[in-house]
């Protein structure tokens, strides 16, 4: 029902609005994909300040009105993830993995693994250092995977360094070239025949 609610929610979007407001587009452990209004987040003295800024996973005070956006009425950081906003590969790599979300799941619909999986897949970019590190690629395809199966895109059951790549933890991922390789066609394809849309994705 219409009303506040309490989530945890990771900012996948953030778009300027008006003079001073902010849309955010956010993927949350209580709804699933949720779109937010922060007003007044753009003015100096603003009470959410940095608390919304994109990849932010925070714990948000949140109310469903009649209209589609809800609006955000208070912020807390769980973890800010500026370490990975501060590295341009790494970076590179969250952004990839949030649009990723942001195309696949587009309903306010909870599912708790996407959302746990998200959770880390930010955790372990954030606790990777080292501009350029190469072993954050195969992290960004395996979380992608990850994703496609939870949607439903991929059968598990199909066999091969694409199923044991996502049956890996994310902060153990490694490949070789040809596994990267397999697995950058196996999310390239999956996108463009099976979500009906192409994404931006790594280069192996």
């Amino acid at each position: 029902m219409p009303g506040p609610y309490k989530t945890e929610a990771v900012v996948l979007r953030s778009i300027r609005f008006a003079e001073a407001d902010r849309v955010l587009h956010l993927y949350t452990s209580a709804r699933g994909r949720v779109n937010a209004i922060a007003k007044g987040v753009r003015r100096t003295g603003s009470r959410f300040g940095g608390r919304l800024e994109p990849l932010t996973h925070a714990a948000l005070m949140l109310h469903e009105g009649r209209g589609e956006l809800h609006t955000v009425s208070g912020a807390d950081i769980v973890r800010s993830h500026a370490a990975v906003r501060g590295r341009a590969h790494a970076l590179a790599v969250a952004t990839i993995g949030a649009e990723a979300v942001l195309k696949l799941y587009v309903e306010p619909d909870p599912q708790p693994q996407v959302f746990a999986g998200l959770v880390r897949f930010l955790d372990v970019l954030d606790e990777h250092d080292g501009e350029g590190d190469p072993s954050l690629d195969p992290v960004g395809l395996g979380f992608q995977l990850k994703l496609l199966l939870l949607a439903g895109y991929l059968d598990p059951a199909g066999g091969g360094p694409v199923e044991e790549l996502v049956g890996r933890p994310l902060g153990e991922v490694t490949l070789a070239p040809r596994e990267a390789r397999v697995a950058l066609r196996t999310v390239e394809h999956t996108y463009e025949h099976h979500g009906g849309f192409q994404l931006r994705t790594l280069r192996a």
